[in-house]
């Protein structure tokens, strides 16, 4: 049975028989919805969602990265760039459960200084990126001669320039979503 109405109830041992009529109210969780702030999100966007349905008692949103909450209307940052499928799972007050989905998209971000000063004074002290991605990730530094003179295959990466002059140099970038160049000033 899957909705509400009056229905009949015929009931029989090998005596009798018994009917009667019966009222039945159906309340399901057909109509469980998501609502979301945007299905796009850009670098260190919060994402809000919020469970749509009547009589809600509790809720469980798994976020598709590790987070979880039970809490009817959360908000979620993103650590990392790539595609997302929101989960939730609720129940109203009448014990009826139901699941929605909800997909989201993290657009890559990498930030790139164009200038850093190794002096010690703990600010911008070497050449390093702010990236949210999490698969391939390869830098190379160039001189302005062309040679290569530093490496990395991590988005964690720190050149401190040192043994290098001041002055320009040129770097290479590669990741999941793109390849990169550019160049960055070593100021003394």
């Amino acid at each position: 049975m899957n909705s509400s109405g009056t229905y009949w109830a015929e009931v029989t041992n090998s005596v009798c028989t018994a009917r009667d009529e019966v009222t039945v109210n159906y309340n399901s969780l057909n109509n469980l919805a998501i609502t979301a702030s945007n299905d796009s999100l850009k670098h260190n966007e919060p994402l809000y969602v919020e469970a749509r349905a009547e009589d809600l008692v509790s809720w469980h949103w798994d976020f598709g990265d590790g987070y979880t909450t039970s809490v009817p209307s959360p908000a979620h940052v993103y650590e990392y760039a790539g595609k997302y499928t929101v989960t939730l799972a609720a129940t109203n007050k009448y014990g009826c459960s139901s699941f929605k989905t909800y997909n989201v998209i993290v657009a890559p971000h990498l930030f790139v200084p164009n200038i850093f000063t190794p002096n010690n004074d703990g600010k911008n002290d070497s050449f390093k990126v702010a990236y949210n991605g999490k698969g391939l990730f390869k830098v190379k530094i160039f001189d302005r001669w062309g040679k290569e003179i530093y490496q990395a295959n991590s988005k964690d990466f720190e050149w401190t320039g040192n043994g290098s002059a001041g002055g320009n140099y040129f770097y290479f970038i590669k990741t999941e979503t793109g390849t990169y160049r550019g160049a960055v000033t070593l100021s003394m």
